[in-house]
């Protein structure tokens, strides 16, 4: 995968069907910090069989919404190749 260069904006919305939540860090010192998640919008699963199927996950996570960003748009590429 590939990192980009230039920041995502919060403004900058996922590909339909996709949700996405914030979870809350806690203020404890060390403290889980706060972390994008979003959800695809079809069941993994029934997806057709194959290696690239195992690649895709029903629900990603990361720290920021630009690395949330990226992983949700390599998954779809990687969903576009196998239902195409």
């Amino acid at each position: 995968m590939t990192r980009q260069t230039h920041p995502t904006p919060l403004t900058a919305p996922l590909p339909k069907g996709w949700r996405w939540f914030l979870s809350h860090g806690s203020p404890e010192r060390g403290g889980s910090l706060p972390q994008f998640y979003a959800t695809a919008p079809y069941f993994v699963p029934s997806l057709p069989p194959g290696p690239a199927r195992n690649r895709l996950d029903q629900t990603l996570s990361a720290p920021t919404w630009a690395e949330l960003h990226r992983l949700v748009t390599e998954q779809e590429k990687q969903r576009r190749t196998l239902t195409s």
